[in-house]
């Protein structure tokens, strides 16, 4: 008699497990966990479109790394350099352009660009003021470039972009 209450007891079991949910297994349950525990642990988007950009902005970093720095900072000197910073960030903000992200991601794409275009006007402004005014004029519109880092970098972060964050070398001063 036992034996007969153990085989209808695993009959159920079996019954319940294999019917749960439409098709539940122990497989199936370990990718659900996993795939949500991914998402916990690690909660940055994923996908063509982040390689991409991860991708530019490394290029970006190394192009501005292989900038030599003039070694007297006069303001003709601190314009041309910045004049080469301007157009590596120029031409990295054109790349980004082109990149598109999902739909839920479209708003922060859209928000990298509109800093990428302030990094722009900004670094234009430096190099106006380095070639006019001077390195201390120059200094003083390269205030805001800090700003910007300030206000952009959370953004590259919670996107996983870390890359992507604004560092000094993107700075001319």
């Amino acid at each position: 008699m036992r034996l007969l209450f153990v085989a209808a007891g695993a009959g159920v079991l079996f019954f319940v497990v294999h019917n749960w949910e439409g098709s539940f297994s122990p497989a199936s349950s370990i990718r659900k966990v996993s795939g949500q525990l991914d998402k916990a642990t690690n909660p940055h988007p994923k996908g063509r479109w982040v390689d991409q950009l991860s991708g530019l902005c490394a290029q970006r970093e190394q192009q501005l790394a292989e900038l030599k720095r003039p070694p007297v900072l006069d303001g003709q000197a601190l314009a041309a350099y910045s004049a080469r910073v301007l157009a590596i960030h120029r031409a990295h903000a054109n790349r980004m352009a082109r990149v598109r992200a999902p739909k839920p991601y479209a708003a922060d794409l859209r928000r990298i660009r509109a800093f990428n275009a302030r990094q722009l006007e900004v670094l234009q402004r430096v190099r106006l003021a380095a070639r006019n005014g001077g390195v201390s004029s120059a200094a003083r519109e390269a205030l805001a470039l800090r700003d910007l880092a300030g206000r952009s970098s959370p953004v590259f972060v919670r996107l996983g972009l870390t890359g992507c964050a604004m560092r000094p070398s993107g700075m001319p001063l």
